[in-house]
């Protein structure tokens, strides 16, 4: 498990990865509209990695694909992968204001390209890798839940409807607030 990290970073393209600056990865949504613009997640440890196909460019980013197929680009805001000393997790994380109708089939999508991600990864470096993978959704909804200042362990819950069984956690999303994913983690 421990060259996980250093090999999907050989998979990935370095135009994509957010870089950690601090120990901390900045996450942003690229529309002028939304009111949910930046995350930031702190103290996430060494064995971290994140990236993002989030962008108006999917031309490049797909060329394989004919774009006036429906939804054959959706991607997530980004996605982030954590090794603890048990368990490789990968967060699908997005970023909404308010309407989070489409929110199923992007986490579908990001669920599916994670699945290949890992399948070439494995297949690439003769490895077994296998992940558990969880749903971060930082939201302006009056339900998501308002982060304090303690630092206390989280829940997920299970989201089995719209989410293919993963498991799923709404945070409040106000831009400024720090986000400390070692609970999440912790608190599995």
């Amino acid at each position: 498990m421990s060259d996980f990290i250093e090999n999907i970073k050989k998979v990935i393209n370095k135009d994509i990865c957010i870089n950690s600056i601090e120990n901390i990865f900045e996450i942003k949504e690229g529309s002028k509209e939304s009111k949910c613009k930046v995350v930031k997640l702190n103290n996430i440890g060494v064995d971290s990695f994140a990236f993002s196909l989030d962008g108006s460019d999917s031309h490049k980013k797909f060329p394989f694909f004919d774009h006036r197929c429906p939804k054959i680009t959706s991607v997530n805001d980004a996605i982030l992968f954590v090794v603890t000393q048990k368990n490789i997790f990968v967060f699908i994380i997005e970023l909404k204001t308010q309407n989070i109708s489409s929110l199923p089939k992007q986490i579908k999508a990001g669920e599916h390209f994670l699945d290949y991600l890992i399948n070439m990864t494995n297949f690439s470096f003769d490895e077994e890798y296998s992940v558990e993978k969880r749903v971060l959704l930082f939201s302006c909804r009056k339900q998501a839940k308002k982060m304090t200042t303690r630092k206390n362990n989280l829940t997920f819950k299970y989201e089995s409807t719209d989410f293919t069984n993963l498991k799923c956690m709404e945070i409040f999303c106000d831009n400024v607030s720090p986000f400390y994913l070692c609970n999440v983690i912790n608190g599995n």
